[in-house]
C-alpha cells in the first residue's frame, strides 16, 4: 500500500469515487447536491482500514475541504518534530514499538493535534509489521468495508469466514451476486494479499 491515505465513496452500492480526500469530498459534495440531499446513503470508507468515515456534505464545499483537508490529502500535516525547549529529537532507539489500539484510534480522530512523535512512532510500526502482520491487517479493513457495504448482504457470515480463512475461491463465489461496485472494491482492495 502506498503511503498516502485514499478514500472511496459510495451512494448506496454504487461507487462514486475514489482517490485523494479532496477528489472524493467533492465529486460526494456534487452527488449530494445533484440528487438533492435524499435517496440512499452516501458513505466514506478509508482505503487503508476500512473504516468508514464521516463529512456533513450540507456544508459548502470550500468550507468542508479547509477543515477536512488542511493542506495535505491525508488531512494531517507532514511536520517534523521541532528543536527547542520541551521538544527534543527523538534519540531513543528501541527494537519494538509497542502502540495500543486506542492511540491509533486517537490518531485518527485527531490528527492535527498528534505530537510528530507520536506520528513517527505509528509510521515505524506499520514499517515493521511483518508480511503476516500486513496481510492480517488488509484482511481486518475488508472486513470492515464489508461490514459498512454489505452487512445486510446474503452470504456476508459466510463471506467473513471465508476471507479470514483466506479461501479466496469460496469468498469470490459467496460475494459474486453483490453489487458491482462492492465486488469489484473488495477485490481490489484483497489485490496484493491474493496476487490478482
Amino acid at each position: 500500500m502506498s503511503n498516502k491515505t485514499t478514500y472511496t465513496v459510495f451512494a448506496g452500492p454504487r461507487r462514486v469515487a475514489a482517490g485523494d480526500l479532496s477528489h472524493v469530498l467533492s465529486a460526494a459534495h456534487a452527488e449530494f447536491r445533484a440528487r438533492n440531499h435524499q435517496d440512499e446513503a452516501i458513505l466514506f470508507v478509508r482505503d487503508d482500514t476500512g473504516r468508514q468515515v464521516e463529512f456533513d456534505l450540507n456544508e459548502d464545499l470550500n468550507e468542508l475541504l479547509r477543515r477536512a483537508v488542511p493542506g495535505e490529502p491525508s488531512g494531517h500535516a507532514s511536520a517534523q518534530p521541532k528543536k527547542g525547549p520541551g521538544r527534543p529529537r527523538m534519540g531513543v532507539q528501541c527494537g519494538e514499538v509497542c502502540l495500543l489500539p486506542r492511540h491509533w484510534e486517537w490518531l485518527e480522530r485527531r490528527p492535527k493535534r498528534a505530537s510528530a512523535t507520536l506520528r513517527l512512532l505509528v509510521e515505524q510500526a506499520i514499517k515493521n509489521m511483518s508480511p503476516e502482520e500486513r496481510i492480517q491487517e488488509r484482511i481486518d479493513a475488508v472486513h470492515s468495508v464489508m461490514w459498512v457495504l454489505a452487512g445486510d448482504r446474503v452470504g456476508f457470515e459466510e463471506a467473513s469466514r471465508a476471507l479470514y480463512a483466506q479461501k479466496w475461491e469460496v469468498f469470490n463465489l459467496l460475494i459474486a451476486a453483490w453489487p458491482e461496485d462492492i465486488v469489484d472494491h473488495l477485490r481490489s482492495m484483497l489485490g496484493e494479499v491474493t496476487g490478482e
